[in-house]
This record gives structure tokens, sequence and C-alpha cells, in this order.
């Protein structure tokens, strides 16, 4: 964490070059994401000390298992908001947008979190999205 900023890439590279030339298994503990997901073929998420999710770098970042991995993982950070699950889907102020059956039944809840990663918004014209 004291290295500057290149010599923190080169370390990362050399270390991961190190672990796969020798195929050793490693445990390798960071709070700096970047070097998690660059260097990690699966990572652990802890938060205070409970085990949240364990995948590869892709499976966290598509299907993370809660709020806190969610939240956590990518930068930009996911967007978290609540919304309303009503007859047809989700409550989005006035516009209610179409999830399928079974995600509707998995959950008996009126009101549900939903995260949407940056990457995945477009801006549209008046009257098209949802």
């Amino acid at each position: 964490s004291n290295l500057d900023a290149k010599l923190r890439v080169q370390t990362r590279t050399q270390i991961a070059s190190l672990q796969r030339r020798l195929g050793v298994t490693t445990v390798y503990v960071t709070h700096d994401q970047t070097e998690a997901l660059t260097m990690g073929d699966r990572i652990a998420v802890l938060k205070d000390g409970v085990l949240q999710q364990v995948g590869t770098p892709r499976d966290l970042y598509a299907n993370p298992k809660n709020v806190f991995v969610a939240g956590f993982i990518g930068s930009p950070a996911m967007n978290l908001f609540t919304a309303d699950l009503v007859e047809g889907g989700l409550k989005f102020g006035t516009a209610v947008a179409a999830i399928d059956r079974d995600t509707m039944a998995a959950t008996s809840n009126t009101k549900v979190t939903i995260g949407v990663r940056p990457e995945d918004v477009r801006v549209s014209s008046t009257g098209e999205g949802l």
C-alpha cells in the first residue's frame, strides 16, 4: 500500500505471474478490489469477519449474493435503490418495469432492493425506456 502506483502495478503483475508459473495456491489479503479482481482466480468477500460470497471476479460482479457484495464490487459502484413490487413488475415513480413471473414469485416482500450497474444505464427520449 505504500508503493507508488506504477510499482504497485508491477508488483501485482509479478506476484500473479509467479502464482501461475509455480502453480501454487496463494491467499492474498487486500482491501483494494482492483488488486483482488486482477490477481484472483477466486475471491472471498468478507464483512466484519463473516464470509459474504466466494466466486470468480466475473461472478461476484455479475451475480452478487447480497447488497454488501453488490455495493462493494465494481468501480464505480452499483447503484442500489428500493422499489415497490406491484402487479406486473417494479414501480419506479409513475412507471412500472415488467419482470418475469418467476422473479415475482421468488419473494413475498412488497419492497425490494434493485441494483443497476452504471454501464447498464441508457438515456432515452421521453416515452421510450421504462
